[in-house]
This record gives structure tokens, sequence and C-alpha cells, in this order.
């Protein structure tokens, strides 16, 4: 088929970097995961891809931070590397021991290791190495690399929930979660900590990983006395169980509340996908007197309890199959102040314009059943909802529908709903439904299972459908370098299955620019993609969509959020606090993005394909021996993308209409760039967005408005 070559207006630019989040710093735990305001802490950030951090992120302000050091444990092929080079370097300073060695034999490489280990700096060396790789051995190669950094709290810091993250020279990390608070606040001494002094202590001995010996790993850690109000921080390693003791008299009151899943909601290598937490106390006696594994629905543990007798307690926190790793951090709040119970921390949900009933509840009796009535005309539909368990209420939540007769028409138990991230058990209740007559419908509440309590409020509601919409973020950070483009990927959940478009709007820093604002009515996930300026910053930004009806506009606000795995199979968006963007002009890239520089598109370019043939589209210059390890895709209804094509410094690409693809048909997508490692494809980088619309030829006047500059 006959190619057509079309010529483009291009602005030339440097670099545009749109990273991978396998490139990107992943920081796993933070620990301790808070500070009391007007305090300086150092903290240990865990994860890989730490190397050349450059900048630590404290949202909400009040928080001053600096990076102490940076360590990344030796693998153990790179033990055994050390040792050979040390060998080699020994031959080649001493060529006389190459004689000996052949006359060894098979005892030559033995006496040649006896031989350089005799010199006090190497075997200083291998100590070195041996004590790093340990360091890898007590954790795990997701979690084996550490930034230690301190932050400063100020005296006048906000209390509350922070982001913190790291932006390092291939940039920034998803946000982890630090409490700011005004209690005094201990810490239980680091896994890195403790397995840097154990490998030092008199009885490590340089040799084969002499450390990896259990008798060596799992020491006991002492009891840890504190004295409430307090919060104790600490991590469940090598199979722990960490114990607290404070002195009590009697008849006190202590409440205990646990921080862990709240600091690190999903954990995707691990079953049932967070730190499962158990706390114990012990009297003075030894007897115990509390226990907690979950509350109500909440994993982290809470308990009340009143001594009964002068002198020390104790206080055990475990996970509750006793496994243990670095990630599995906690904050242990002991006080005599109240817990706040479930039901002070009901939301109430915003009241719909469209509420027909909106009712607040409260199952208080097992076996309790409540019931609504509403008169509605046939063919009105409406949609009946729960919302308890989504507002932090145990309610387990059931619901059934009767008509004017009195018959059962229709009822529903669970209803998942996608938005609430944070939820694992979607216990509340929804019903959409069409009456098919004129009539009072009754609408009848109760607990699935029979529990009740005062705690056990809800909020009914049956409104009719209208235009509203949310959208949550896959990605809460984007980084790119100084001329790039960010990039957010976006999800949409429309009500009720309308379709309408949606304009996106935020609030940027001056010379930043929206490249695609309008969401398109049947799209369901939209790349937003956001052309900052010049300049070096790392910015916390807000996003905006609206939709224009016949008699109003109504905004919601983008959510940020991030796309967390939960033990190796579920997604679930997790909101953060902002979204944070960073332009660098040390991001780095691929080596296959080296000598590539990208042709970015003038604001008002369009790439016409023909619908009976196709284009080729210079995307980039890039030398001639690399081409051909290009892979080129898009994400597209419309077209698809053909052949890598090379000529005159410039890299092609050909785009094709799909056989669905009609005329006038259009799309606004970039090309994903894959490059050949081996066998494998490894996706490094995205040119910009390109606006293509299908077309039955180009004509003359096409191509004169599409020539290089």
């Amino acid at each position: 088929m006959r190619k057509i070559f079309v010529a483009v207006i291009f602005l030339w630019t440097s670099f545009v970097c749109f990273g991978q989040d396998s490139y990107r710093p992943s920081v796993a735990y933070v620990y301790p995961a808070g500070a009391q305001v007007g305090s300086t802490v150092r903290v240990i950030f865990g994860g890989i891809r730490l190397d050349n951090a450059e900048e630590v992120i404290v949202s909400g302000g009040g928080v001053s931070a600096k990076i102490i050091e940076y360590i990344k444990p030796l693998r153990q092929g790179e033990v055994a590397k050390t040792r050979l080079n040390l060998e080699k370097k020994f031959v080649e300073d001493n060529p006389e021991v190459k004689e000996k060695i052949k006359e060894l034999g098979l005892e030559g490489q033995r006496y040649l290791r006896h031989e350089t280990m005799k010199l006090p700096e190497n075997k200083k060396i291998m100590a070195d190495a041996d004590k790093s790789y340990y360091l890898r051995l007590v954790s795990t190669d997701a979690l084996a690399e550490t930034l230690e950094v301190e932050l400063q709290v100020s005296p006048n810091a906000d209390l509350g929930e922070r982001q913190i993250l790291v932006r390092t020279t291939t940039g920034l990390s998803k946000p982890k979660k630090f409490i700011i608070s005004d209690m005094p606040e201990v810490a239980k001494p680091s896994l890195r900590k403790t397995a840097i002094e154990r490998s030092n202590s008199p009885i490590y001995k340089y040799g084969a990983y002499s450390m990896a010996s259990k008798k060596h790993v799992a020491q006991p850690f002492p009891e840890i006395e504190i004295k409430p109000p307090v919060i104790a921080n600490g991590q469940i390693t090598e199979g722990a169980v960490d114990v607290y003791k404070f002195n009590a008299t009697k008849g006190e009151t202590f409440h205990l509340s646990v921080e862990a899943q709240k600091l690190i909601p999903y954990i995707s290598d691990a079953v049932p996908g967070w730190f499962q937490t158990v706390i114990r106390v012990f009297d003075c006696d030894g007897k115990e007197v509390a226990y907690n594994d979950d509350f109500h629905f909440f994993p982290d543990s809470r308990l009340s309890f009143t001594a009964k007798k002068d002198g020390f307690y104790k206080v055990e926190i475990h996970d509750a199959i006793y496994r243990s790793r670095e990630d599995f951090v906690y904050r242990l709040i002991v006080s005599k102040s109240p817990l706040h119970d479930v039901v002070a921390n009901f939301i109430m949900p915003e009241k719909p314009e469209n509420s027909l009933l909106f009712e607040n509840g409260i199952i208080s009796k097992k076996g309790q059943q409540n019931a609504y009535e509403l008169v509605l005309k046939k063919n009105q539909r409406v949609i009946a909802e729960v919302f308890a368990r989504r507002q932090n209420s145990p309610l387990d939540s059931f619901l059934y529908i009767t008509d004017p007769s009195g018959k059962r028409i229709k009822r529903n138990d669970d209803y998942y709903d996608e938005t609430s991230g944070l939820t694992t058990h979607h216990a509340d209740s929804r019903i959409d439904f069409v009456p098919k007559e004129n009539g009072k419908y009754t609408f009848y509440v109760s607990d699935t299972i029979g529990n009740a309590s005062l705690n056990h409020s809800y909020v009914f509601n049956v409104r009719e459908p209208s235009i509203d919409f949310k959208i949550f973020s896959y990605n809460s950070t984007a980084s790119v370098r100084r001329s790039g483009i960010l990039s957010f990927k976006l999800k949409v959940f429309r009500d009720y299955g309308k379709k309408y478009p949606i304009t996106l709007s935020a609030n940027l820093p001056d010379g930043w620019e929206l490249l695609n604002p309008t969401i398109n009515s049947k799209d369901t996930e939209h790349e937003l993609l956001i052309k900052p300026n010049d300049n070096f910053a790392t910015v916390p930004i807000s996003i905006f969509a609206s939709v224009k009806t016949k008699d109003k506009i109504i905004k919601r606000e983008v959510i940020p959020a991030d796309y967390l795995m939960q033990a190796f199979y579920y997604r679930h968006f997790v909101p953060a606090n902002s979204f944070f963007c960073a332009v660098s002009n040390n991001i780095k890239n691929f080596r296959a993005q080296k000598h590539m520089k990208f042709l970015f598109p003038s604001n008002d370019y369009i790439a016409y394909v023909p619908l009976e043939n196709s284009l080729r589209l210079p995307i980039a210059i890039t030398p001639k021996h690399q081409y051909w390890q290009i892979v080129p895709t898009i994400k597209s209804d419309i077209l698809e993308v053909g052949k890598v094509y090379w000529g005159k410094k410039l890299l092609y690409v050909e785009i094709k209409p799909k056989k669905n693809a009609k005329e006038k048909d259009s799309d606004f997508v970039h090309i994903n760039l894959f490059y050949k490692a081996g066998s494998k494809l490894m996706e490094f980088d995205r040119t910009p967005p390109y606006r293509f619309v299908v077309c039955k030829k180009i004509d003359k006047k096409i191509s004169q408005r599409t020539k290089i500059k």
C-alpha cells in the first residue's frame, strides 16, 4: 500500500519525559511514622530506588527535612564479585603466585583466597561487604534500601495526618502517611539500626555470611518502659512480640489504640493485605486482663481497661498470625483520655438535591427493622441507598422494598462501591428500580446478621437519578524534566450510566497549561496532560471537574489517589491529601532516550490520517543505529501503529486507521515507546500528545498547513 508522507509543524525542544512507576523511587514504609510538635526526629524510609535522593517533602508546612544517609545493601553476587576483584588485584600485584596456583591445581583457588585475605585491608573490605549483605538478609529486596532523614517539627505545626514523599533523580515517590501529634513519643530502634549493631558485635565473625544463622537473628527485644500519655512507635520484625510496661494505680482507666493499617492501608505482597495487629494487657501478676484483635470492622486494635491493683502492667503487640516484616510499622497510643467511638466518627453524607427521602437511623435492638414509606409514580426511577459502613458505622445493612400490596419486590445486601477505596467489606445496600404502578412503597432497613447497638447508625436516602460524578486519579504524583509533560491518569465514575462531557481545570502555577481539559462523554478514563514552565519546582496542585447542565454548573474536585494493590490481587483507589508535581533538570532517562529528542507539536497542529492509507509521522530526532530497538504502541479506538522508519535523522512512526474508523473520527493521544531488551519489551517513554483526524485523503491545502518549520 502506498504510504503518504506528511510534514508537520513542530517546535523543537529537549526531552519530553514520561517516566514509568517501575523506575520511580518506591517507599514501602516510613519509621517512625510520626513525631511530636516541636521535636527533631530521625526517620527511616525503606524501599527501592532511593539512591540520588534530592528532596524530602512533607505536606502542610511546619516540617523541614534534611537527608542524612542512604544505604543500599550488597546482593550476594556483589559480595562474590568483591572477593573476586580483590583476588584479581592480588594476582596483578603479586605475579609470582601464578606458578604456585598452577602447581596446586584444584587447591589453587583456596590458596589464592587464603593469601588474599592475609592482607588486613582486604579482610576489612570483605567483612564490610559481608555486613552489608547481612542487612539485605534481614530484609527483602523490595524493602532493602534505606534513606535516613532528619525532620524538624515546628512547635506551631498543625496537628494531624500529613503526606511525606521523596524526590530522587528519577522522580517522586508515592506518598506515605506521617502523623504530627501533641503527645510525647518514643520509638523502638529500627531493625536496620539493630542489625548494624548486631553485625558489629563480638559474636559476629567474618565468613560465609555468618550472621544468616537464626540464632543471631531472632533475639528477643527487651521490654520498653513508657509513661502514659505516650505514643510508642515500633516495627514488628523477625517474628517478634513487642512488650511495653507502665506503672498503674488501682482504679485508673487506660485507653489503648493502634495505628497500623491506618498508616499503610494496603500491602501488595502480604495476605490479608495489611499488618493485622493484636494487643494484650497483663497485670503485675502476669494475668491477661484485656485483649483486642479487630475493633468492629477496623483491623487496627483498640481497647480500654481499669487497673484492679497497683503495679506495672505490660502491653504486648504482635501480628495476629505472628508474621513480621519491616513495613509492619505501628503507633501504639496509651492514654487516660477516652477513645472516640465509631459513632463519634460517623461522617454524614451530603444530602443530594434530588432526594425524595433523607433520614438518619439507628439499629439499636437485635432483629430491629426500620420502615420508610414513600409514594411513587409508575416508571418513576429511584435509587435507594444506605450509607453506613462507608461512614464508619459497624452496621452491615440489608435493604428490601415492598409494593403497595405488601409484596417484596427488590432486595439487596452488599453493593460494591469502587469509589470507597479504604473499604474492603462493602456492606452498604443499594437498589436501583422502576415502580410498575402508582402507590405507596415501603423500604425496610436492618442489619444482615441481626447485630445492633447505639453505634449501628446510618443514613437512608431515596433519590431520583441526576447528573453527578466522581473522578479519582491512578497516581497522585508526577515528575518530568524541564520542557516535559506531566501526566495524571484519571478514572471517571458517572452516576446511573449517563454520558456527558466533563471539563477539567486546575490551580496551576503561572506559565503552566492543561493540554487536554475535556473528557469525552463516552470515556471512563482520561490521561490529563499538563505542560509546566521551565522553572524547577516541586509543587502541590488541585484539579477540578465541572459539567454544565441546562440550569447550573456542577463542580467537583478531582480526588488525588493512588491505585494500590492489596494481597497480590485486589486494587483500590486510596485517597491522598494532594497532587504533587516535580519539575527538575536531573530527572534521569533510559539509555534509549540518551540520544533521542522528541519533536513537539504546536498547539494548533492536527495530524491527518488518510482513511485508506497510512501516515508516516515524524516524532523524534535519533541516530540511525537506535531506531530498530524501538517498538511503538498507541491506545486508541480508531488508530493503530505500524512500522518504525528512519530517515534524515528523523524517527517516523506509521499511523493507520482501524477497520472501524470513519471519516472525521478524531482522537487526542500520545504514542507509547517500548525498548527491546533481549526478548523483553520495556516501556521507556511517551511522545507528546497528538490530535489525529481521519480523512478520506490529504489534499494540497492540508499538506501546505503541515510543513516542518
